[in-house]
């Protein structure tokens, strides 16, 4: 999930930048879509394991003003209950949120329930730095994150 607010439009081409290098490290049987969040929340793409489908949905993305990070990772729920297997949100963003419906606290209750992980890469400073577990699902689930964290490490 991309953030494309008004926060971000100083960022775009390094957000671009670092979307596009994410469907390449996708192995044969992953599968993700494409999305962004601004005053609307929307899905590029259907699930897919097509590197050149994901690259090119990226270009399809709309802008907005405010940031509905809260409401993106909710949608980005409704997405992958769909879906079997191990279930990872990556958001990038300058991590406000700005007009979300749902809060942080019922969004990130509704990840661990369904066991899905939830990383950051937060733009700062026009850089997109690494991807970091969500802090607030750390401070929630802090040894069930940790093991999970463990397990995605190894499986990498």
């Amino acid at each position: 999930m991309l953030d494309t607010s008004i926060s971000m439009t100083h960022r775009l081409n390094d957000l671009y930048a670092g979307a596009e290098q994410f469907p390449l490290r996708l192995l044969p049987h992953d599968k993700a879509t494409v999305g962004a969040f601004n005053d609307k929340i929307e899905f590029a793409s259907g699930f897919t394991n097509d590197r050149g489908s994901l690259a090119s949905a990226l270009k399809h993305l709309d802008f907005g003003n405010e940031t509905r990070l809260y409401d993106a990772v909710y949608a980005s729920l409704d997405q992958l209950e769909k879906l079997e297997g191990r279930k990872v949100i990556l958001l990038f963003t300058d991590g406000a949120d700005f007009g979300s419906r749902q809060g942080s606290g019922r969004a990130l209750e509704r990840s661990r329930d369904g066991e899905v992980m939830i990383y950051r890469h937060r733009a700062r400073n026009r850089v997109l730095q690494r991807a970091e577990p969500c802090e607030e699902q750390a401070r929630l689930h802090p040894e069930s994150l940790r093991e999970r964290n463990r397990r995605a490490a190894t499986s990498i």
